[in-house]
């Protein structure tokens, strides 16, 4: 998810600015990746719960939410996911 952030930056910048890609401080260059990698993460999270609760059982067995720490383990990794993507691809965007 931040290396499709860093496209959708870099697009965007190259399209409306003056076609020369700007890199922002690197502080708010990780702030809105992780807050990109973060949100899409709870979407999944809530696309997981929705699934389990209303379409496969009726809220009786849980397939993808198997507990909270199952939550929060995953977000945990889509932000350290998305702080080594940052790491490695800052310099390139």
């Amino acid at each position: 998810m931040a290396i499709i952030f860093f496209y959708f930056w870099r697009f965007a910048h190259i399209s409306i600015g003056t076609g020369v890609s700007s890199v922002p401080n690197v502080f708010v260059a990780l702030v809105l990746t992780l807050g990109f990698v973060a949100l899409i993460g709870v979407f999944w999270e809530f696309y997981e719960f929705l699934h389990d609760f209303y379409l496969l059982t009726g809220g009786k067995i849980s397939v993808f939410q198997s507990s909270f720490a199952d939550t929060v383990k995953d977000l945990f990794f889509d932000l350290v996911g998305g702080t080594t993507a940052f790491a490695i691809f800052y310099k390139r965007f």
